[in-house]
């Protein structure tokens, strides 16, 4: 039965990619398979460890636990508190040497909790976890990677296809105005203007979307800027502040 319960959670886990659910399905297994009615999980937080996922129990705080092995809470030592509150199995999930989570249950209604085969059980939940908790992380990094590489590819080919349509290009006006529609696109702009060093047609504002005609105030300044700026960054007297 303990084989069978471990296969199922195992083939659980490996189906999810959130942490969340994953220490949520460990708890729920753990419970069910020992008669366990009180549990949660202990999530770090600066030192001390918040309570998520609670069973049968309230949410709290809790102080600095030491707790990198499987272990009992204990009334002498510093999980006293979780030990009031009625937990006896501290289970670490430690990840890249960080204790990522700390499963917590309550004592077993039959008494079992120092067998041989409940620690041994639990060991193994330990490890199963573990392990996911460690491949849901690698999938999201992975996938976190894998969408950066298709945002700069996407960047890559935007570019290309600017420099295509300028190509082809010998009016001023016409360049800079598919410049801003390029560049609008591209960075999802609704408010947008373009100044020039020197005027065109008479016009040292050339392209002026979605009412951006206050930004003209900045034209005297615009003219000294070498690089690209932040408005909160420049000074009344258009001088970087940062």
């Amino acid at each position: 039965m303990q084989l069978s319960s471990l296969l199922d959670l195992s083939s659980r886990l490996a189906e999810s990619d959130s942490e969340e659910r994953i220490v949520n399905a460990a708890v729920l297994s753990v419970m069910g398979k020992l008669k366990i009615l009180r549990a949660c999980v202990l999530q770090p937080d600066g030192g001390r460890f918040f309570v998520t996922h609670a069973k049968g129990m309230a949410p709290a705080r809790f102080g600095h636990v030491e707790c990198e092995e499987l272990r009992f809470a204990s009334p002498d030592d510093e999980t006293r508190e979780l030990y009031a509150a009625g937990i006896r199995w501290l289970v670490p999930l430690v990840v890249h040497g960080q204790v990522a989570s700390i499963l917590c249950f309550g004592p077993t209604l039959d008494g079992s909790d120092n067998s041989d085969d409940v620690i041994t059980y639990m060991r193994l939940v330990r490890s199963i976890t573990t392990t996911a908790l460690h491949n849901a992380q690698m999938v999201r990094s992975l996938l976190a990677t894998t969408q950066e590489l298709q945002r700069q590819n996407l960047l890559v080919t935007t570019l290309f296809e600017s420099a295509r349509d300028f190509s082809g290009m010998t009016d001023v006006d016409s360049i800079l105005r598919t410049l801003s529609y390029r560049l609008m696109g591209q960075l999802m702009l609704s408010c947008y203007a373009m100044y020039v060093r020197e005027p065109i047609n008479g016009r040292t504002v050339v392209v002026n979307r979605q009412e951006a005609s206050a930004l003209e105030a900045l034209a005297p300044h615009a003219v000294v800027w070498r690089t690209v700026m932040l408005t909160e960054d420049i000074s009344d007297d258009g001088v970087r502040t940062a």
